[in-house]
C-alpha cells in the first residue's frame, strides 16, 4: 500500500473517531463530575436524584457549545471532503478537507479552552464529557497533520 493511501485511510481513521467523540462529549452531561454532589454538561445538570435542563445558560457555556457544534460540523465536513480525495484524487479536494479538518480541531480547542477558563475546579471534578472534547481536538489537528502529508505523497 502506498504512503499516501495509507495516510489518507489513517487520516479519515481520526477524523471520524475525533466527529464520534465531539458528538458524544456534547451529549454527554459529565463536563463536570462531583460524585454525590450531582454533575453537569453543556445541556444538562444533574442532582442525585433528579436531571433537569441549563434553560437560562450563561453566556460561556453558550459560546462553549456554539464552537464545539461548529467544530464538529467542520470535522464532518471535513470527512466527507477527504472520502471525495480518496475517490477523486484531485489535489485541491484534499487540501479543502485537511484544511477543514484543521478548522474543526481550532474550533474545538477554542470551545474547550472557553470553557476550562470559566469554570475553574480542582482536575479530578472534571468528567468524561471535558476529556472526550479535549481527545477531538487532538484527534481532529492529527487528521489534519495526516491529511496534509498525504498530499505531500500523492
Amino acid at each position: 500500500m502506498a504512503l499516501a493511501t495509507t495516510l489518507q485511510i489513517s487520516s479519515m481513521v481520526c477524523g471520524w473517531v475525533a466527529m464520534s467523540l465531539g458528538i458524544a462529549s456534547l451529549a454527554v452531561h459529565t463536563w463536570v463530575d462531583q460524585g454525590l454532589f450531582g454533575r453537569s454538561g453543556l445541556f444538562k445538570t444533574c442532582l442525585p436524584t433528579v436531571c433537569f435542563y441549563i434553560s437560562d445558560p450563561p453566556s460561556f457555556l453558550m459560546a462553549t457549545r456554539a464552537f464545539l457544534i461548529m467544530g464538529v460540523i467542520s470535522i464532518f465536513a471535513g470527512n466527507i471532503a477527504m472520502i471525495a480525495f480518496r475517490v477523486k484524487c484531485q489535489k485541491r479536494v484534499g487540501q479543502i478537507a485537511a484544511v477543514l479538518l484543521l478548522l474543526g480541531g481550532a474550533l474545538a480547542i477554542i470551545a474547550t479552552a472557553i470553557y476550562t477558563g470559566k469554570v475553574d475546579l480542582p482536575a479530578d471534578y472534571y468528567g468524561s464529557g471535558f476529556i472526550l472534547a479535549w481527545v477531538t481536538c487532538g484527534l481532529a489537528l492529527l487528521a489534519s497533520i495526516l491529511g496534509f502529508a498525504s498530499l505531500k505523497h500523492a
